[in-house]
């Protein structure tokens, strides 16, 4: 019974092993069969190796990449967060984000959460963006500024 099994096991993982690696049948101009094995590719995206693009918001409209935000809203204190939205013309794409005082969260695939530092001391923040086109092998580096306007009781009291 365990030569059975055993028997069982090495037959399933040749199985495994067979389908695994490609194997093709050839006939060469001689009329002879050649056969040859192919390891199955393994593509990697080396996006390390990239051309990376400095954008602005006025070079934004020539990159692949629309990025949506409400800046005045912030930068004026009427929100103290804003969602934001990330679209592409291409299919094969991610992005990393940061900011410098602000905080990010609730990623998603095409949008993100930003909010307003905590300290009303701050009165700048910049969030940068790192876009990956896969499909183009390049990288879009695109950094939003915000200078956060004073709020005092006179624009609390006129709002």
């Amino acid at each position: 019974m365990k030569v059975n099994k055993a028997v069982a096991i090495l037959t399933l993982c040749s199985l495994f092993f067979c389908a695994c690696s490609q194997n093709t049948l050839d006939t060469n101009a001689n009329g002879e069969n050649t056969e040859s094995i192919q390891e199955p590719k393994v593509t990697t995206e080396n996006i390390n190796n990239s051309e990376t693009v400095e954008i602005t918001e006025d070079t934004l409209a020539s990159s692949p990449f629309k990025v949506q935000i409400d800046k005045p809203t912030l930068e004026m204190g009427k929100e103290k967060e804003t969602t934001v939205i990330i679209t592409a013309d291409i299919e094969n794409w991610d992005y990393t984000v940061s900011a410098a005082n602000g905080t990010i969260s609730d990623l998603s695939a095409m949008s993100f959460t930003y909010t307003v530092p905590k300290d009303e001391k701050i009165r700048e923040d910049t969030i940068t963006l790192t876009l990956s086109d896969y499909d183009n092998g390049k990288q879009y580096k695109y950094s939003i500024p915000f200078i956060f306007s004073k709020i005092d009781e006179k624009m609390i009291l006129d709002n």
